[in-house]
């Protein structure tokens, strides 16, 4: 560990000195220390394998990829599991039925910094990964230059898998970013449209060379969050009330239908269907969102969790509901991965020509029915099709092209659907 750490620091001065990181030096200058350490050399059969899941993004990212984590258990039933995620979806990782230990990387750096972010990589492999020398690590961001790639590499893993960094760009050109050294197994970054789920179990089955044989994705909670979940419902369910999820608030503006859209529709859905109640939620700081939407029911049809619940708790809550209706978030996927159908509104207008990174490509509702409305055009020459579409990031922008009376014929659709079964995602303008 001494001279792991003391040529970790070497590359550190010479690096910013340098003023560049450059990958092909990081590893040509680490791998003779990582040898004579023993961080090559085969593990003893007898012991136990180590694996490396590192999944530190988004709590919506994480439980997209939580099939990968249940797949890499049933794969490998004797190994030491442990799984790396940030804070944003720490709640839901402590649930995790499948792995051996929980590290949470707080990521506390400056992301516009390289340096910053190599350096508390560093001091976290150092400190939290490399004493279980892994076999095997697992990156799943799917992004250009992550950071998960540099602490598979830092944790000292004999074997790195991920996607390569070798990426065809819109206009058919391949970057080459030279980051693929950093790994053993770069896995060829798909050419066409996949859902992120599907990305994921990629990653895996070009590693095993097998497919996977359940493709299914999972949220986790405890006890504890079932008994909250309910608590809260009680007085709903004691009134014999149907119940509709209801989430209004999104992460960034442009995702957000507006609330004063929300209100109109649910009052007319409220007067079609009598013995439904809302249940409003949402993070932090969206109660006021939620109070706004309440304030506009009739009392006894909705109740407001908006900013009251963690994940765990929010997950618990969605269990007992019918079906998902709101805003693109991560509330969303869990709802999926719960089986809820989905009523959603996205910012990407139906015209622009979607490519594999667009978000409705990648983050429609996995595997139920689903409706995702889409504005029909851009607003004000907003053409970000490689992302969401609208590139007002925080302003409700193309999103508020979508009606009231659209949302209620998107829930009348969504309801046939569920009768039929359907889980193919419809997009309607």
């Amino acid at each position: 560990m001494k001279l792991l750490l003391k040529k970790f620091n070497a590359f550190w001065k010479k690096m910013n000195k340098e003023g560049k990181f450059v990958a092909q030096d990081f590893v040509d200058f680490m791998e003779p220390a990582f040898a004579e350490a023993g961080y090559r050399t085969p593990r003893p059969r007898r012991e136990k394998p180590e694996i490396l899941i590192i999944r530190d993004d988004a709590a919506g990212d994480f439980v997209l990829f939580s099939g990968v984590i249940r797949e890499i258990r049933r794969l490998y039933p004797a190994a030491h599991i442990t799984l790396v995620v940030s804070p944003r979806s720490y709640e839901l990782a402590q649930a995790c039925p499948y792995i051996d230990n929980l590290e949470l990387n707080p990521m506390e750096y400056d992301a516009t910094k390289f340096e910053d972010g190599f350096r508390c990589s560093l001091n976290f492999a150092v400190e939290r990964l490399l004493a279980h020398r892994f076999d095997l690590a697992f990156c799943g961001r799917l992004g250009i230059r992550s950071g998960s790639l540099l602490l598979a590499y830092m944790s000292g893993a004999k074997r790195r898998v991920a996607y390569s960094q070798e990426r065809v760009g819109p206009d058919g050109t391949v970057a080459h970013l030279g980051w693929d050294c950093l790994l053993t197994a770069p896995v060829p970054f798909p050419t066409e449209a996949w859902h992120d789920v599907d990305m994921n179990f990629n990653i895996l089955e070009h590693l095993l060379q097998l497919p996977i044989a359940k493709r299914s994705i999972e949220v986790w909670y405890t006890g504890q969050d079932v008994q909250f979940a309910e608590e809260q419902l009680a007085p709903l369910r004691q009134a014999g009330r149907r119940l509709y999820g209801l989430v209004p608030g999104a992460s960034v503006k442009r995702k957000q239908w507006p609330v004063e859209l929300y209100i109109p529709f649910l009052q007319e859905l409220a007067e079609r269907e009598p013995e439904v109640s809302f249940v409003v939620l949402g993070g932090p700081g969206e109660g006021a969102l939620g109070d706004a939407v309440a304030d506009a029911l009739t009392a006894g049809r909705v109740l407001n969790l908006a900013g009251r619940t963690n994940f765990r708790q929010a997950a618990a809550v969605l269990r007992e509901l019918e079906l998902y209706i709101g805003s693109d978030t991560s509330l969303l996927h869990i709802a999926a991965a719960l089986g809820l159908p989905v009523l959603t509104v996205n910012c990407f207008a139906m015209s622009l020509k979607r490519h594999q990174s667009s978000i409705p490509s990648r983050f429609y509702p996995y595997d139920v029915p689903s409706v995702v409305l889409l504005p029909a055009e851009p607003l004000d020459g907003c053409k970000d099709a490689l992302r969401y579409g609208c590139e007002h990031e925080n302003e409700m922008h193309c999103i508020r092209q979508v009606t009231p009376q659209t949302m209620l014929e998107g829930y009348l659709i969504l309801r046939k659907r569920i009768e039929e079964g359907s889980t193919t995602p419809l997009f309607l303008k």
